[in-house]
């Protein structure tokens, strides 16, 4: 049997909150690797070790001493946590350690300078220089490096006639090529200023060079927390379902034939989106009232990036507005729920077909009045979970079972998504992304022309202008909302 990996690793890497500030410094990517390769985990926290509270005044090492930001050196504590990891790790047996870069207790490589100015000078910290004296292979969190030679690697193989003639293998190459090449050209870029700064600083010794050693300097020293923000953003692990296309249900709540009708509204303000974007709409299954609103209708958007900029849209739509109905002038209050799911294939989902049971019936649009005097409509009702899909738009009654089929794959996808998020801790989960379905997400003011997301507290007034699919504004918004919330927590 294959021995297992054992590897000691900073605990805030994980997502614990032992970080000075009382956060942590969760690395998703680290935790899908450590995932990828079932490793035996053991946390640390030395600072923790050694008796350091939860939060903490921030310390920097100086002169091979460790002192907080108010000047009380603190060394003794960092000592005593670094031996305490260094006897975790012994009586483990661990194969290797991953401790958090720039640290005063873990920085394996590099750590600030002492001055709490936000310099970097090569270095280690307490831990990291303790377990290396013992043998112990230390690595940082932060492998860019790594990514360029894979990069580099893979410009290579998609360029070799061998893989080019396995075409599913080199569209695997290609896609990984392409979602890597932001992050290695940013990374060079971050290299190249990195090194403009430290060739400047060179040049302060000569007179004649001191100027313009300053000018490139300061225009250097500019530039690199903006490419670090940048390079943190491109490190945020991509949503694996981004590209993905879209199935849409969108069903009325609370308010009748209001609802209804605030449901059709919906449907078409998605659909005016979708031509905006140059996206294919198919209408699955829909139950429409006799007024022209739907009690529910489900649709397919298959597009570039559908699910990227539609995902933030499921929850409850509240809307308030005068009906056409109301004659007195009173102003009702009305909800629609909005669901977007990811198109999935069979890989992904595998259903037992002895699982699903089909049902047939005619097709009906508004009023019961048959759109076909054939049994083409289906319904599939997972056994299981109890979930039900349908499709009547299609003449085939195959083509309808495929459509519900795909719709049925993508709920159960949704289903088992929403419970691993369940077991994640919700520091290391974006709020944004992870709204509750029940949760009114966005109020739709007929009175005020305001329509206002809550999740993030963003209005727009172009009232007509969103119902007629004009939604970029908001859906940036919430895409930014989310990142930072993300950066939060990286």
């Amino acid at each position: 049997m294959k021995k297992k990996f054992k590897v000691l690793i900073s605990a805030c890497l994980l997502g614990d909150n032992v970080k000075y500030s009382g956060g942590n410094n969760l690395t998703p990517e680290l935790v899908t690797l450590l995932e990828k390769y079932n490793v035996d985990i053991v946390k640390v926290c030395p600072e923790c070790f050694g008796g350091l509270p939860i939060p903490r005044v921030p310390s920097e090492i100086r002169e091979n001493k460790v002192f907080s930001k108010d000047n009380r050196d603190i060394t003794e504590e960092f000592l005593v946590g670094a031996e305490k990891t260094l006897e975790i790790a012994k009586e483990n047996e661990v194969d290797f350690v991953i401790l958090k870069e720039r640290s005063r207790s873990c920085g394996s490589t590099h750590i600030y300078d002492g001055s709490f100015s936000g310099n970097i000078i090569p270095g280690q910290g307490i831990t990291a220089k303790r377990l290396t004296e013992e043998k112990i292979k230390v690595f940082s969190e932060e492998n860019l490096e790594e990514i360029e030679v894979k990069y580099e690697d893979l410009t290579r193989k998609i360029s070799d006639p061998e893989v080019i003639s396995n075409q599913e293998e080199w569209r695997k190459m290609m896609k990984e090529h392409s979602d890597i090449e932001p992050i290695v050209l940013k990374y060079r870029e971050y290299k190249t200023v990195k090194q403009n700064f430290e060739d400047s600083k060179e040049m302060l010794n000569d007179p004649d060079m001191k100027d313009l050693a300053e000018v490139e300097m300061l225009e250097s020293k500019e530039k690199l927390p903006v490419l670090e923000s940048e390079l943190k953003i491109l490190l945020i692990p991509k949503d694996p379902d981004d590209d993905k296309n879209v199935i849409c249900e969108i069903r009325g709540g609370a308010g009748g034939d209001e609802a209804a009708l605030f449901s059709a509204t919906l449907f078409r303000m998605y659909s005016m989106y979708c031509d905006r974007k140059g996206w294919k709409l198919d209408v699955l299954n829909e139950n429409s009232t006799e007024l022209g609103g739907y009690k529910e209708i489900s649709f397919m958007i298959t597009g570039k990036g559908a699910y990227s900029r539609l995902k933030f849209e499921s929850g409850v739509h509240r809307v308030q507005r005068v009906p056409d109905t109301e004659a007195s002038g009173r102003i009702h209050t009305s909800t629609a729920s909005v669901s977007i799911l990811p198109e999935v294939g069979d890989v992904e989902i595998n259903i037992n077909p002895a699982d699903v049971k089909m049902e047939v019936f005619r097709a009906s649009g508004a009023g019961g009045q048959h759109v076909n005097k054939t049994s083409s409509a289906v319904r599939l009702i997972h056994i299981p979970t109890g979930m039900v899909a349908e499709c009547q738009t299609e003449r085939s009654q195959f083509q309808n079972r495929d459509y519900a089929m795909k719709l049925l794959q993508s709920k159960l996808y949704e289903k088992e998504k929403a419970e691993r998020d369940q077991e994640i801790d919700s520091a290391r989960r974006s709020q944004i992304g992870n709204a509750d379905r029940s949760e009114k997400i966005r109020t739709y003011n007929y009175p005020q022309g305001r329509i206002t997301d809550h999740r993030i507290g963003f209005s727009v007034f172009k009232f007509q202008n969103f119902l007629d699919g004009d939604l970029d504004e908001m859906i940036d918004n919430l895409i930014t909302a989310d990142t930072t919330e993300k950066l939060k927590n990286s």
